[in-house]
């Protein structure tokens, strides 16, 4: 048996043309696409399954990370007097937010729910955190100096495309919105 040709391991012979034998009944040469398109189609097959087995939803991987939207406010004038102004905005489905602004800006002010405040050229700019998941429709707002009031407003703020930080999937529709008003004192 020494003598005898020995023959290669099934599916190992190649051909100068980059075609590699496959092995079986009616056994054909193959090219690398044609293996390629094979590798392909089992992945999608065995995927089709998996997705069939776990009832066609595939998990998502949510993180859990929140957001707060901002409401900016603007408010101009001629002059703005140094002194403690008293502002209050009101969301619908939120605590409204009490704020006292003393000017100039360097003294202390006490506002909760604010995660800004900004006076230049003229303009005060006051940014309001919303929560994520709310459905802000109306905004009333009042802002005084001394017992003076200087502006009540009820106004709709248009409210821009919502931000999802974990995608719009995860957030289940709730993103965080933003949106300005303007007012001139």
């Amino acid at each position: 048996m020494d003598d005898m040709l020995s023959l290669p391991e099934p599916g190992s012979l190649t051909t100068g043309a980059g075609l590699k034998a496959r092995d079986g009944p009616g056994a054909i040469l193959a090219s690398p696409e044609d293996t390629m398109k094979e590798i392909i189609m089992s992945r999608l097959v065995l995927g089709l399954a998996l997705s069939a087995l776990t009832g066609g939803c595939i998990a998502l991987s949510c993180e859990e990370v929140g957001c707060n939207g901002t409401y900016t406010l603007s408010f101009e004038a001629d002059e703005w007097e140094d002194g403690a102004y008293a502002l209050t905005v009101f969301l619908d489905g939120m605590e409204s937010v009490d704020c006292v602004i003393t000017l100039p800006l360097e003294s202390a002010s006490s506002c909760d729910g604010v995660s800004a405040v900004e006076l230049a050229d003229g303009i005060l700019s006051v940014m309001v955190d919303t929560p994520m998941n709310e459905d802000l429709v109306e905004a009333d707002i009042a802002l005084s100096m001394d017992g003076t009031v200087l502006l009540e407003e009820v106004v709709e703020p248009a409210w821009g495309e919502p931000y999802w930080p974990n995608g719009q999937a995860c957030d289940r529709g709730y993103g965080c919105l933003s949106a300005s008003d303007a007012f001139s004192l």
